[in-house]
């Protein structure tokens, strides 16, 4: 059995880029979390405040997200980005049941972490 400094590094696993998966900054509910204008413009227009989101977050085009993006796919765009751990069937679940919670709580989210 070798135990040469050499010997102990070959042994030792080699290191991968593992994705951190980490949890949102607020609750789905948390309607109030980026204050009471966010909430109303969300209430109002649960897409445009998700396109405006993920401009916020990528840079992309806002026409382009409102035009071309659905909710769901608006949503699971800035929670993978962010490396927050979900799926895909609960992002259409909940772009499915309350579009404006989740347009709020990712406006949240591209505000405390910012652009990508």
């Amino acid at each position: 059995f070798d135990t040469t400094p050499t010997s102990l590094l070959h042994r030792l696993p080699r290191a991968t880029n593992y994705l951190i998966m980490s949890g949102w900054n607020s609750g789905l509910f948390d309607c109030c979390a980026e204050g009471f204008g966010t909430c109303c413009y969300a209430w109002c227009c649960p897409h445009c405040a998700l396109a405006s989101a993920r401009s916020a977050y990528d840079g992309s085009n806002c026409c382009f997200n409102f035009c071309c993006g659905s909710g769901a796919m608006l949503y699971n765009i800035i929670r993978e980005g962010y490396g927050i751990s979900g799926t895909c069937c609960g992002d259409i679940c909940y772009a499915c049941f309350c579009q404006c919670c989740i347009a709020i709580q990712a406006t949240h989210e591209v505000a405390v972490r910012g652009r990508k």
